[in-house]
């Protein structure tokens, strides 16, 4: 299930936005499994499955993998 949480929600719970991203990046990596790529650099298309892909912007070390097979 995806919850949207509003930064009004975040502030009357008072979390930071730092813990929540953390929260968030670990309970993702959880869910991702095989993360594949599709194309060639500079083109290149992330596959998840589970309507994930988006997120895979939040992982910072899919894009420092990235980085070094990318001209």
């Amino acid at each position: 299930m995806f919850q949207v949480v509003c930064l009004r929600d975040v502030k009357r719970l008072g979390l930071s936005q730092e813990w929540l991203r953390a929260i968030a990046v670990t309970n993702l990596k959880q869910r991702l499994g095989n993360i594949g790529r599709e194309g060639e650099p500079p083109v290149m298309k992330m596959v998840v499955g589970n309507n994930l892909e988006a997120c895979v912007l939040l992982v910072d070390e899919i894009w420092q993998s990235l980085a070094r097979a990318c001209p």
